[in-house]
């Protein structure tokens, strides 16, 4: 039974197109300042907190 859950999770993460959806939801959240989302840096479509760490850390 577990495994069944297992592999629909997969499918789930692999499928293209609901991956968009979620980081474009995700990225809204952020632009709108919701508690609890950390911020999206648009161009790198990653965390500000990562971008920064990446480039800025040196």
């Amino acid at each position: 039974m577990g495994e069944l859950v297992a592999e629909k999770h997969v499918r789930y993460v692999l499928s293209v197109e609901k991956v968009s959806i979620v980081l474009f939801v995700v990225a809204g959240l952020s632009l709108l300042e919701y508690p609890g989302v950390k911020p999206i840096d648009p161009a790198y479509a990653l965390r500000v907190d990562v971008v920064n760490r990446i480039f800025f850390s040196k």
